[in-house]
């Protein structure tokens, strides 16, 4: 099992001769390796671009929700730039639409 990993501003491979048994080993020697900004940038795109092609319909259902609620926030600033009116009249109106 072999991996590169950067340290500093210096490329270096890393060789693991056995696998980790354990995770002290493995966090000890992942506290030295270091991911620079632009590469860790480059794979969290790619895990998002990946969780957007596999989960289409969860980010349908989050898009529109943010939509409605966008209108929702309109509809009531409208409102409250508007005067008062009865729930006599509210009713009268929907009625009449019905």
């Amino acid at each position: 099992m072999s991996a590169e990993f950067e340290i500093g501003e210096i490329r270096q491979p890393v060789v693991a001769k056995y696998y980790f048994h354990n995770y002290f080993e493995w966090k000890k020697i992942m506290e030295h390796a270091v991911i620079n900004e632009s590469r860790l940038k480059e794979i969290l795109k790619k895990a998002l671009i990946e969780v957007f092609e596999e989960r289409k319909s969860l980010f349908y259902e989050l898009f529109v929700e943010a939509l409605e609620d966008i209108a929702l926030i309109r509809a009531i600033k409208e409102g409250e730039a508007t005067e008062s009116v009865s729930r006599d009249e509210v009713f009268s109106i929907l009625e009449d639409r019905a």
